[in-house]
């Protein structure tokens, strides 16, 4: 893994230039996947065309008996990229934390709900930032956990709500890993077999507390000691919806009542807290949005730069030389 530190813009440049160097050229795909053949199908054949996908890993979480009886076999080998199906026998939401098949830990990995699209240019888009950063962590999508003070209790915000970008107290914090998300290889597994990861997925493993597992992964992550990820900003993304088919493996979906949702999103963050025994979520403080924006205008001011100097510096070799040439010339008349 290359190492950088972010010092300056000559040392951004620098670092951006040998990151991307040493960075694999393509990325794996990673999808979690329970009782949703159609969604599953349409998520793969949609995200295979990204030109720097490698191969596509599906965690199937079910028996092996469905999975031949859905057809999708046959229809993955007609697709352009490999297609590796990976059998978890149950559904185990914690089965996304985990390296299935053969992945390094410098390997990039995108894992997305089997029931999202995202823009190819937005997934192609994060995977260069991936490739020219220095983060294990890039998240496409994020909200807020904070603090209210008049209910006393955690309260789980997305980005249509007020005072989204702009908390309203000291005490909010950030969730980036969701529907779809970027990791090193590295990342993946990191809290494995720990005290706080069996705890986590004792609690996930109950029906009405699967919707609370991006929550939960994001702060076993920073408690782990990954650093505050990068979120992008507006990817482009929508849900799959099909008649006749599972909607969520979950007790409540966002799709279905909204309102809902969100409450109990806050209750997740609530029993999480009681479980950890924390008084404050182990997350980074929100937003991430304005320092994650500065140091990317400070890259792109720093590359404009070298990019500026390089040209004068070719235009001021070339013209003593077509001077030294003019008066050789006029010498020998």
């Amino acid at each position: 893994m290359t190492h950088c530190a972010y010092s300056g813009a000559a040392v951004c440049v620098t670092c951006t230039i040998l990151t991307a160097l040493a960075a694999p050229e393509h990325f794996i795909v990673q999808i979690m996947t329970y009782k949703r053949p159609a969604h599953l199908f349409r998520c793969v054949n949609h995200i295979i065309k990204a030109p720097s996908v490698l191969k596509i890993m599906i965690i199937w979480n079910d028996h092996e008996s469905n999975y031949h009886q859905s057809g999708l076999g046959v229809l993955f080998k007609k697709l352009s990229k490999p297609v590796e199906v990976h059998f978890q026998r149950e559904n185990d939401v914690t089965s996304r934390w985990q390296r299935h098949g053969r992945v390094e830990e410098d390997d990039i990995i995108l894992n997305i709900d089997d029931d999202k699209f995202v823009s190819i240019a937005d997934i192609e888009y994060g995977f260069h930032l991936m490739r020219t950063s220095n983060v294990l962590v890039l998240g496409l999508h994020q909200r807020i956990i904070e603090y209210d003070s008049s209910l006393h209790t955690w309260v789980y915000k997305v980005p249509g709500d007020f005072n989204f970008l702009f908390p309203s107290n000291r005490r909010s914090y950030a969730l980036i890993i969701g529907s779809f998300w970027f990791a090193k290889g590295t990342v993946m597994g990191i809290g494995a077999e720990t005290s706080e990861y069996n705890l986590l997925r004792s609690f996930l493993k109950e029906k009405k507390n699967r919707g609370c597992d991006d929550i939960a992964w994001n702060m076993l992550l920073h408690m782990r000691g990954v650093l505050a990820p990068f979120v992008m900003n507006r990817a482009h993304s929508f849900s799959i919806k099909l008649a006749g088919e599972k909607k969520s493996g979950y007790t409540i979906s966002s799709d279905t009542d909204f309102s809902a949702w969100l409450s109990y999103r806050s209750r997740c963050i609530s029993d999480l807290l009681s479980l950890l025994d924390l008084n404050e979520p182990p997350l980074p403080r929100a937003p991430l949005v304005a320092y994650r924006l500065s140091y990317h205008m400070i890259c792109v001011y720093s590359v404009l730069t070298c990019t500026l100097f390089c040209i004068c510096r070719k235009v001021g070799s070339v013209l003593p030389a077509r001077a030294r040439l003019l008066m050789i010339m006029r010498s020998r008349k």
